[in-house]
């Protein structure tokens, strides 16, 4: 944990000099932003719709071997 916020403060620290650096407005294309924007919900809905699918394949073992002792 004190990796990610050793991680994230140096990545803060960067952008601050780097804007001290350079003070003209970052302009980005309308491709990056919607890149920026779409990106993270997108991998989130697949990790939790993938997960979930791993969840119920893991509950249907785990009745399949309940009934088998039996």
């Amino acid at each position: 944990m004190a990796s990610v916020w050793g991680a994230s403060l140096a990545i803060s620290v960067g952008l601050r000099r780097w804007g001290d650096l350079r003070p003209e407005p970052l302009q980005a294309s309308w491709p990056v932003v919607m890149v920026v924007m779409l990106l993270p919900p997108l991998l989130m809905a697949g990790w939790l719709i993938l997960s979930q699918a791993g969840m119920d394949h893991e509950r249907r073992e785990s009745v399949d071997s309940d009934q088998e002792t039996r």
